[in-house]
């Protein structure tokens, strides 16, 4: 019965330290998501940056093509339609630039998104092993009870046995 006990608290102790090692490992993982999502802030805030220059960059271009234009416009007619072909196409060339950026930003905020999502999930996971860490304990903790009292029970009734054999009037 003690074997038996002593080998499921082995057991138990063998378990807890595999939830402590799986805890480690969640821990780096997580350590890691951390670090991901950092960096894909980082690129995030990066990738804004250049749109923002490459924003401010295309208005400043288009509002200096546009007063050059003006100012051309003056001395020859023809030579307007034909500029302001040039000038539209420009335009759609940067719209085109500007959806690219807005759709890469949303991409990263996509993944930023997704890593948070996968950080909750191994936070749950780490939560649940330590409630079972704990159920566990406290499954062993039960059946030590247990078996202390059956110990003590079984020590009672044989006193208890040697003592009435003791005192009977021997024939």
């Amino acid at each position: 019965m003690l074997e038996k006990s002593l080998a499921r608290e082995l057991d138990l102790e063998k378990k807890i330290s595999e939830f402590k090692q799986n805890e480690e490992q969640l821990k780096l993982k997580l350590h890691h998501t951390e670090e991901l999502s950092f960096r894909m802030e980082e690129a995030a805030e990066v990738v804004w940056g250049r749109f923002v220059e490459a924003e401010n960059a295309a208005e400043l271009k288009a509002k200096d093509f546009a007063l050059q234009k003006l100012e051309s416009s003056n001395a020859e007619h023809s030579t307007e339609s034909c500029e302001v072909l040039t000038s539209k196409e420009k335009v759609i060339s940067l719209e085109e630039k500007l959806k690219k950026s807005e759709i890469r930003l949303i991409n990263v905020n996509a993944s930023y998104e997704a890593s948070q999502e996968q950080l909750e999930e191994m936070e749950n996971i780490i939560e649940s092993l330590k409630e079972n860490i704990y159920e566990a304990e406290s499954r062993a903790e039960t059946a030590e009870n247990r078996r202390s009292k059956k110990k003590k029970l079984s020590k009672l009734k044989l006193e208890d046995q040697r003592f009435r054999s003791r005192s009977r009037p021997e024939d």
